[in-house]
């Protein structure tokens, strides 16, 4: 288990190219990295967190934001558009580490 992870603690694996920064010194989260999901660690500005998709039965994987009163799901690629969160959003759960195989 991760240090710190919560016993409700899951684990999912990253597709698409989102969370990818093209930005050196940044972190990134290639397609196949599994990333570690806290559903009760805080949740605080600037947090990676996983999210139910309103009207969808998909989760996406991208940085909560808060911004000038609004509140958005913020990809780390600038390539895709952030998502407005909205009451039928879902947080699911803090990203509290990640792996990537050699």
């Amino acid at each position: 288990p991760h240090p710190g992870a919560g016993s409700r603690t899951f684990a999912l694996r990253v597709e698409g190219e989102s969370m990818v920064s093209p930005y050196p010194n940044q972190r990134r989260y290639p397609p196949g990295t599994i990333i570690f999901v806290d559903p009760d660690r805080a949740l605080t500005n600037g947090a990676r967190v996983v999210a139910r998709v309103p009207g969808t039965n998909q989760v996406t994987f991208k940085r909560y934001v808060e911004e000038d009163g609004q509140i958005y799901l913020m990809p780390l690629n600038p390539s895709y558009k952030p998502i407005e969160i909205t009451q039928e959003t879902h947080i699911c759960g803090v990203v509290i580490g990640s792996y990537n195989d050699e």
